[in-house]
């Protein structure tokens, strides 16, 4: 797994579009392949709402395994309602009610609850040690 350390000052958007290519070429993948794109384009828009609500920023982590990419992102703000966000869609597809719908699993832990998509939208699942922050922890597979 590797991981990039994202502060709130830095060109989000720039940096994580950048360390994504570069972590497929690493792996021999091709940034240009539409399915890979697609999990670039997810991952930084998760990022940029989930890094909105902390001062600090975040961290971002990419698991690549043949045909499937495991990205995990993290915060340290107050955290949010996932059961009402997910409805709520600003256009692009990109954002938390898109990645639902997109995402083979999503998985939240924020404010010591678990939720997990069943039956293509969030439900709480459980609980979670994550009380301070948020993780969120998308699978995708791609070909």
């Amino acid at each position: 797994i590797s991981g990039r350390i994202v502060q709130a000052q830095d060109n989000l958007i720039g940096s994580l579009n950048e360390w994504w290519d570069d972590r497929l070429k690493q792996k021999g993948l091709d940034p240009q392949n539409q399915d890979l794109s697609d999990i670039g384009y997810h991952m930084v828009e998760l990022a940029k709402n989930a890094f909105e609500n902390s001062e600090m920023g975040g961290r971002v982590s990419v698991e690549i395994k043949e045909g499937s990419a495991k990205v995990v992102i993290e915060n340290s703000g107050e955290g949010f309602d996932p059961l009402e966000a997910q409805h709520v869609s600003l256009g692009g597809g990109y954002g938390l009610a898109g990645a639902i719908e997109w995402a083979d699993t999503i998985e939240i832990e924020t404010k010591g609850n678990k939720y997990s998509k069943e039956e293509g939208k969030l439900a709480l699942t459980g609980e979670s040690s994550v009380i301070d922050g948020t993780k969120i922890t998308v699978t995708k597979k791609y070909s």
